[in-house]
């Protein structure tokens, strides 16, 4: 039997409750990239990412750095999988 939407979401949550990006390449990080920048604008993209809690981002978000998913590593993807999920 094929889980609910309800169900799903309840199924993400708990699985990526714990993971931190840590040192990895998170969406503002990401945008930069994509953007070629270096020095303080980069460093002033990249502080704007949130490292400890996935669901603290929201979907704007999400779509102002949407080239970000090209430029993320393992530490990264694993971080953001779950709001991609949504």
């Amino acid at each position: 039997m094929p889980l609910t939407k309800a169900q799903l979401f309840g199924e993400i949550y708990p699985a990526f409750e714990y993971v931190a990006l840590e040192d990895g390449v998170g969406l503002w990080e990401g945008l930069a990239l994509d953007d070629y920048l270096q020095g303080e604008a980069y460093e002033k993209l990249k502080a704007k990412d949130e490292r400890d809690d996935w669901r603290k981002i929201t979907v704007r978000n999400l779509y102002e750095c949407s080239s970000a998913i090209s430029f993320h590593d393992a530490k990264g993807m694993r971080f953001h999988l779950g709001l991609y999920l949504f």
